[in-house]
């Protein structure tokens, strides 16, 4: 057989989910526990009380204490805000949220009574405390809590708005209709439309996501809550490149949480900006660190063939979560396209799950124990890929690959023909049909597959070379000498061509010129015993058996178990003793 070619080429999906952004810190349906939509709360609510004096408290009084959130180290913000000179009321009210932020809600309760009891006419505290209410599932006595709240006119636009807030996380359909009904009593009220905003894209009605957002921007061009919400309904929508820009804008407009810089990196790869997304996705520095960053850093590596670079990123995601089997899953790909194929196999063995529910994976998984020549577990592995997307056609020549390898070249021919079935023009799958149709001696329809092929690529040294094999299997040596002419022409190098031009050479008992193909092939490889072989053959039908014999002999130096050799060194001392030319096995 000419020999069956495994084919690799780099899946036009890698696996990464588009689900990925939405699981991770996404803001437009904000857990209530999340310390930058407090933050974005705050700010944004103060708008609406300016009448209490509180907008004149500097709004960085919350933010300049992120970090020490992000860390879950209540303690250190708890001393940051008492040493603070602001009112002690409003300490209280700042501790309160800073304890919702990081899930101590009980204390939080704690912080926001005392406020109340320090300042009940401040609305805004009856407001956190409700929410941080909800968290523990008290939701008849958050209802309470909001309805108590003093300064606020009953059914009034910012009433109907505290409401939908308070609702967000649990009841987003209930929380939809306080926003309309806020925006019914004012529809100035920006922020009750980006919040109405934020629960569309939470239900994936992005395009009436998009009508709000794009309102918010009209009247408050540099609203960067709404630039980033808005890149995320673009995101799902597919308009990457939009996405892109809103990200932008809304870290230039002062959102410059990892997050933001997280979300254009996704949409980046996304959109094929992989240098772009390695340089955004180097600028998040999260405390505690985010092994998801790191993740699809390594995929824009991937994107990039960088290997080296995305299995660090994807070993220090690992690091930072060992249990991560996203993170296994995506290293053993790139482990699989740096050739490092049983380190792979250790990585798809630690994302075991993941895996089995990935296509794409199981696919590389079962090309990695292929090139490990472990064909019975690739083929499993390939037939459950094909379980999952049944239009992969790499699977289906890969796994007819493995058959061969196996020598059931009946059932890889019906592999290729599958993956030919899904793309007429796959080439790969074509060629190793008639590589196939080769091993089943059936020449004719292997020259049809490897003239398909070169109708395609007339370049194409390696079928110039299988058909040159085919043609001399079936007495076409002339045919086969110009075919295998061809592919030197493309292929100066290849060794395969000489070695089958010489033997049509000799079949045609031109041996002279034989012995010309031989020596190409020696030239380059002293030691090739079957290059050896061939040529002392040629020799000795020249009758130069003297000459013939000393290439058996070096041939049988480096393998001197190879009978043919020994049967043909024979023969060449049995002709030279009596003068008779006798008959010499080709091997």
């Amino acid at each position: 057989m000419s020999g069956v070619a495994v084919e690799h080429n780099m899946p036009h999906d890698l696996g990464l989910p588009e689900s990925l952004l939405a699981d991770q810190g996404q803001k437009f349906a904000p857990p209530l526990d999340d310390e930058t939509y407090f933050i974005w709360m705050f700010q944004s609510i103060l708008t609406k009380y300016s009448h209490t004096g509180l907008a004149g408290i500097d709004q960085d009084i919350l933010i300049s204490y992120r970090d020490l959130i992000k860390r879950q180290d209540g303690k250190a913000v708890l001393d940051l805000i008492n040493s603070a000179d602001i009112p002690p009321f409003m300490k209280r009210f700042i501790s309160g949220i800073v304890m919702s932020c990081i899930d101590k809600d009980v204390e939080a309760v704690k912080h926001f009574d005392i406020a109340i009891n320090a300042k009940p006419t401040f609305a805004l505290t009856y407001l956190f405390k409700s929410i941080a209410l909800t968290k523990m599932n008290l939701h008849a006595e958050a209802a309470k809590c909001l309805d108590r709240a003093p300064d606020i006119e009953s059914h009034s636009s910012i009433h109907h708005y505290l409401k939908g807030v308070q609702l967000m996380q649990n009841n987003k359909h209930e929380a939809l209709k306080c926003f309309d009904k806020a925006l019914d009593k004012d529809r100035k009220n920006i922020s009750a439309r980006l919040a109405k905003g934020m629960i569309f894209t939470a239900l994936d009605r992005h395009v009436d996501a998009i009508a709000c957002y794009k309102r918010v921007l009209k009247t408050h061009p540099d609203d960067a809550m709404a630039h980033y919400s808005m890149g995320h309904s673009l995101f799902y929508l597919k308009e990457y490149n939009l996405a892109i820009m809103h990200f932008s804008t809304a870290i230039k407009a002062g959102y410059t949480d990892d997050a933001a810089y997280f979300c254009k990196g996704v949409a980046l790869v996304y959109s094929g900006n992989y240098e772009d997304a390695v340089k955004c996705l180097a600028i998040p520095k999260a405390d505690p660190p985010f092994a998801l960053i790191d993740i699809v850093r390594g995929i824009a590596y991937v994107r990039l063939s960088d290997f080296d670079q995305a299995i660090k990123c994807f070993d220090n995601a690992i690091r930072i979560e060992p249990n991560n089997e996203y993170a296994y899953k995506v290293k053993g790909i790139a482990l699989v396209l740096s050739k490092d194929y049983r380190s792979a196999i250790k990585c798809f063995d630690n994302a075991k799950t993941t895996v089995a529910k990935d296509a794409w994976a199981t696919y590389y998984n079962g090309f990695a124990l292929a090139m490990t020549e472990d064909y019975d577990s690739a083929i499993k592995c390939y037939e459950k890929s094909l379980k999952m997307n049944s239009k992969n056609e790499r699977a289906h020549n890969n796994m007819g690959v493995a058959l061969a390898k196996k020598g059931d070249y009946r059932s890889a021919v019906a592999c290729f023909n599958q993956a030919l079935d899904i793309d007429r023009q796959y080439m790969d799958a074509m060629y190793n049909k008639g590589c196939a149709k080769d091993d089943l001696m059936e020449y004719e329809d292997a020259i049809e597959c490897y003239d398909v092929v070169l109708k395609s690529d007339p370049n194409s040294a390696d079928a110039r070379v299988s058909k040159g094999f085919a043609l001399i299997m079936i007495g076409r040596y002339e045919a086969a000498i110009v075919c295998l002419d061809h592919a030197l022409n493309a292929d100066p190098e290849n060794m395969q061509a000489y070695r089958n031009k010489g033997h049509a050479l000799d079949m045609l008992g031109r041996h002279k010129e034989a012995v010309l193909c031989y020596d190409a092939i020696l030239d380059k490889n002293p030691n090739d015993v079957n290059a050896l072989n061939s040529k002392g053959n040629s020799l000795a039908d020249l009758g130069e058996y003297e000459t013939a014999i000393p290439h058996y002999d070096m041939a049988l130096k480096i393998e001197p178990n190879y009978n043919i050799l020994r049967y043909n060194r024979n023969i060449a001392v049995l002709s030279l003793n009596d003068g008779k030319p006798d008959t010499h096995h080709r091997g």
